[in-house]
């Protein structure tokens, strides 16, 4: 061991064989081998690396602790030598017990993680803050977290990154960026908590940031920002305050949307948004479950109040076009409105002598343009002005979903 210190600034650990800066400083390309795309790393190295990090525990200051341009090797659960970083946040720790509830905020500043690592089963109702600061990640990255916060402000994500079975009370992403054909993965996440800042999705379609099973309790927060290439599945953000300033979702994919969770104003918001951008065939989902919850709305309202105007408009809308998602249900009901007025009510108002039962005939009586018709039913001539008022009603609502449908 060299009696020099690390050229790092604020670093006073003795250099490590043969470099200007310390073991953790110093760069680590020749501690590993690729061979099939997977890194092959030299155990000596990587254990001496952790030896040396036990025994140069960092000092709290204020309960906290920075990592300041660390380059990290690999770290698995079963490594050899148990040189663990974080046992309480899995992250193989050196630290006692005593040490991390005193602990309030960790922060990796301008650090690398070369290699696979982990940091998982932290214990419940921790009041930790975890900051990545630009920090990158070249390999696959795992979190399992229950913490109070957990950020990441303008980090690089290189290959599979996952944060998963976490209860986080404030999750943000801040300039994050990404490669062509990396992966970011939130699954399964409850978080009061969760905020998107000048983050732009949209320069690969090979890019995957897959979001799933995420329960946001408080706050949901996107600004600034193009989903892109974002693929959303079984989102509840019901009791959310929801905020959206200046996004883009063109591409982004939403799954299951009778799935997703929110009150009605969210579904509107998002509806504005899709809409704005051209997204009309999804822009008409978000409609569909704004009237869902428009609905839970009405129900608690009676039929004798001033509202009932309210719940027959929604009841009429929903049963003939289903809110103008299906153009096939105005024309089922169009068919058996004017079966309804032509058969049966016909042949009692006017007689069998009367009534010519064609097809012809049949056609005339529903065309909503025919004068013919108007002539033939002049005895009972608002008869006929009802099923035209009713057949116009219904069509308008056929052109509605059909506009919705085809429109670009």
């Amino acid at each position: 061991m060299s009696n020099k210190e690390c050229s790092h600034s604020d670093c006073e650990i003795k250099t490590f064989s043969g470099t200007d800066k310390c073991i953790f400083h110093c760069k680590k390309d020749d501690w590993y081998e690729e061979v099939n795309d997977k890194k092959i790393w030299n155990k000596k190295l990587v254990a001496k690396f952790w030896e040396e990090f036990k025994e140069h525990k960092p000092t709290i200051a204020i309960n906290q602790t920075i990592f300041s341009e660390y380059i990290f090797p690999t770290f698995k659960r079963n490594m050899s030598t148990n040189g663990v970083l974080f046992d309480v946040i899995g992250f193989y720790s050196f630290l006692d017990n005593r040490y991390v509830k005193k602990l309030l905020s960790l922060t990796f500043s301008k650090c690398k993680f070369l290699g696979d690592g982990e940091i998982i089963n932290i214990e419940k109702e921790t009041n930790i803050t975890l900051d990545f600061n630009e920090v990158i990640f070249k390999d696959i990255f795992k979190l399992n977290l229950h913490i109070n916060k957990l950020s990441f402000n303008n980090c690089k994500f290189e290959n599979e990154f996952h944060i998963i079975n976490s209860n986080i009370k404030i999750l943000k992403f801040l300039k994050t960026n990404h490669l062509k054909d990396s992966k970011l993965y939130i699954k399964k996440i409850n978080a009061n908590k969760f905020e998107i800042d000048d983050i732009d999705l949209s320069r690969s379609s090979d890019f995957i940031f897959q979001i799933s099973n995420l329960t946001i309790n408080k706050e949901l927060n996107i600004k600034e920002t193009n989903l892109g290439y974002l693929e959303i599945n079984d989102l509840d953000i019901s009791n959310a305050t929801i905020l959206f300033k200046n996004i883009t979702l063109n591409n982004t994919k939403w799954g299951n949307i009778s799935k997703i969770e929110a009150d009605r104003d969210t579904f509107r918001q998002l509806k504005v948004a899709n809409d704005s951008q051209g997204n009309y065939i999804v822009a008409n989902r978000f409609f569909s479950m704004e009237m869902r919850e428009y609905k839970k709305e009405l129900k608690e309202k009676s039929w004798f109040s001033s509202d009932w105007q309210d719940k027959l408009i929604f009841l009429l809308n929903k049963i003939v076009s289903n809110f103008g998602q299906s153009w096939f249900l105005p024309l089922v009901w169009f068919f058996i409105i004017s079966c309804i007025f032509y058969f049966p009510f016909s042949t009692y108002i006017c007689g069998y002598a009367y009534i010519d039962f064609s097809l012809q005939s049949f056609a005339q009586f529903i065309n909503l343009l025919s004068k013919r018709a108007d002539i033939k039913y002049e005895t009972f001539y608002h008869f006929w002005l009802i099923h035209k008022i009713i057949s116009s009603f219904i069509t308008y609502h056929f052109i509605i979903a059909l506009k919705r449908q085809t429109r670009r």
